[in-house]
């Protein structure tokens, strides 16, 4: 978190109140240069002051870095300054908000709030209520329960409610008006996908976990390569919550437990050595990845025949993965390529660049 302003933003406590709306509301959705993210850029307090929000479906609570944090990481932009805003007030510890086991927790006669993340880093601060602007109409959100972080919830049923949104493969700048557009967050009738010249949608159910599962969930049934169903029990998709793959735009990358993740492997190895005749690199140099391939004095990425992978869902929806899906590319030129799935010994977990 380096120049660049991060804050956190989470789906669930959005739609609480923005489908409440009798229109629907959509809002730009960027990825930073030079940063795994996407965000979208709303305001805060009266009047507003204007952050980036990084859309995260994994996380619950909404959160931003406030003026009064002395050991927090360096903003590009100054932090939201409470006393500025002539709405925002402390959430008070006997509204329901500060006891939903979430994190949240009455400290006095107020409500503060703690987010531990998969990689150990904690979040701590003081759960507070002000003006929220949303999307191009500008939509004021009044009230709009958020953390305000001061060390280093919305909460509601929300399945009920609409959302959409398509993650762009590509980076562009934000200055790019070119692009600008071409990726939105949209809610309530915004959000209603039809299909349109011969285009069919496919759906399936999105599955909500326990009270204190913040995470959205799909009943993954098998994974074929190149049109083979690979022999993986369904069961294992359902690995530690009994529901399916976890959804989570915060995370880059597709993890699954052993079970999963092993034949998957084989078979992407399988296809390059009959097709190509080509090895898996034993080392890799760009990262943590477990498969890699060489390009060096090889046929340019671009002529590479790769594996066809699709994902089977409840309902029968299929989902067939681009090349810049599953694969990634290093280098300029091109050196080698890696696979974007990773095992793991916990939850399966389909990351932002599967979407």
């Amino acid at each position: 978190m380096s120049k660049t302003t991060m804050f956190f933003i989470t789906l669930p406590a959005l739609l609480v109140v923005l489908v409440s709306a009798h229109h629907g509301i959509r809002a730009p959705l960027f990825r930073a240069l030079r940063s795994p993210f996407f965000y979208v850029e709303v305001g805060i307090g009266s009047p507003p002051v204007y952050v980036k929000l990084v859309f995260d479906t994994g996380s619950t609570t909404t959160w931003t870095q406030c003026a009064a944090c002395n050991t927090c990481f360096p903003v590009a932009i100054p932090p939201f300054d409470p006393k500025f805003s002539s709405t925002y007030r402390r959430l008070p510890e006997n509204r329901p908000l500060c006891r939903g086991g979430y994190g949240t927790e009455p400290s006095g006669k107020f409500c503060n709030f703690t987010v531990e993340y998969v990689d150990g880093q904690l979040i701590r601060g003081q759960l507070s209520l002000d003006t929220f602007v949303l999307g191009s109409s500008k939509h004021k959100v009044p009230d709009f329960v958020f953390g305000c972080r001061l060390d280093d919830k919305n909460l509601s049923s929300f399945t009920e409610f609409k959302f959409s949104y398509c993650l762009q493969l590509r980076v562009y700048e934000e200055n790019d008006h070119q692009h600008h557009h071409l990726a939105w967050l949209h809610f309530g009738k915004e959000a209603e996908i039809k299909s349109h010249d011969g285009v069919v949608v496919q759906t399936t159910p999105l599955l909500a976990g326990r009270r204190d599962d913040s995470t959205y969930h799909a009943k993954l049934n098998a994974v074929s390569v190149n049109g083979f169903i690979l022999p993986i029990d369904p069961i294992v998709f359902t690995r530690d919550n009994g529901l399916g793959v976890v959804l989570d735009s915060g995370t880059p990358y597709t993890l699954f437990v052993e079970e999963a993740y092993t034949p998957i492997r084989e078979a992407v190895v399988k296809h390059f050595l009959e097709k190509y005749g080509w090895e898996a690199m034993k080392t890799s140099g760009s990262g943590n990845f477990d498969l890699c391939y060489k390009m060096v004095h090889r046929p340019a990425i671009g002529d590479v025949e790769f594996p066809e992978l699709k994902f089977h869902f409840e309902g029968e929806a299929v989902m067939e993965l681009i090349r810049d899906a599953v694969f990634q590319a290093f280098g300029h030129p091109v050196t080698e390529f890696c696979l974007m799935i990773q095992p793991t010994l916990s939850n399966n977990l389909l990351g932002r660049f599967r979407w």
